[in-house]
């Protein structure tokens, strides 16, 4: 499933992966609060497995969007500083079982605030679904940021649009 929700023409790369960062981390906050016994016990894995299954998405998703959001020059530097953040993450992350001790929820709860936190931070970032990648470090700048009208509706000097002519042989009616 992670290999296909980035592709997804609806909600592109960004939402794809805000939304699964969201819908994690509050499943996980959810799972937390359902009774571990009787018929509640199946709902709880079915949250469980729901928040588990968006995390992984959005793993995945991360790897793809860290690599198209930054610039050529600096794709190397600025992905090994976000995969520094992430170890370092994975090293604090066994340490958040130990507030089971102060309250038995509290890490399934951390967990899942900073799973949201994550997603909203996404939230003004650019989409990078189909765009071109900036390869400068000016375009990097500019990635993402909405033209002004005036700029948007001209043609730069130099460069020409792209027209696609068509014939009385290329239209095809079928008949009825």
């Amino acid at each position: 499933m992670g290999m296909f929700i980035p592709d997804w023409r609806v909600l592109g790369r960004r939402w794809s992966f805000i939304l699964t960062l969201v819908v994690g981390g509050t499943a996980c906050i959810v799972a937390s609060f359902v009774p571990p016994c009787g018929v509640y016990i199946w709902i709880g894995i079915t949250i469980t497995m729901i928040s588990k299954l968006c995390i992984t998405c959005s793993f995945s998703l991360a790897y793809i969007y860290t690599a198209e959001i930054f610039p050529t020059p600096v794709r190397s530097l600025g992905f090994g500083i976000c995969s520094m953040f992430a170890r370092i993450g994975g090293i604090l992350a066994p340490q958040l079982l130990l507030m089971s001790t102060l309250w038995r929820k509290l890490p399934a709860v951390v967990f899942g605030i900073v799973a949201i936190t994550a997603g909203l931070l996404i939230l003004p970032m650019p989409e990078t679904r189909g765009k071109k990648l900036p390869e400068t470090l000016e375009e990097g700048e500019r990635f993402g940021k909405k033209k002004k009208r005036d700029e948007a509706n001209t043609i730069p000097q130099g460069e020409e649009l792209d027209t696609i002519e068509y014939t009385d042989s290329d239209v095809c009616i079928k008949p009825t």
